[in-house]
């Protein structure tokens, strides 16, 4: 290596920076693919206050 050329990184660091980024790719893919089938079903539908409701009386129950 000449003294002006960059130094490279090693090629496992490179190999783990492609692989986390495929592994993130997959996992943003794969939650992509949980809203919409959550949207398409209409799980986001619920009117907000019922759910609060129904959130408040849980947390309630399971505290005793």
């Amino acid at each position: 290596m000449t003294e002006d050329a960059t130094p490279q990184p090693p090629l496992t660091f490179v190999r783990l920076l492609g692989y986390r980024g495929r592994q993130r790719h997959a996992a943003d893919l794969a939650f992509a693919d949980m809203v919409a089938d959550t949207e398409r079903l209409g799980l986001y539908d619920d009117d907000p206050d019922a759910t609060r409701a129904a959130l408040k009386a849980a947390r309630k129950k399971t505290q005793g």
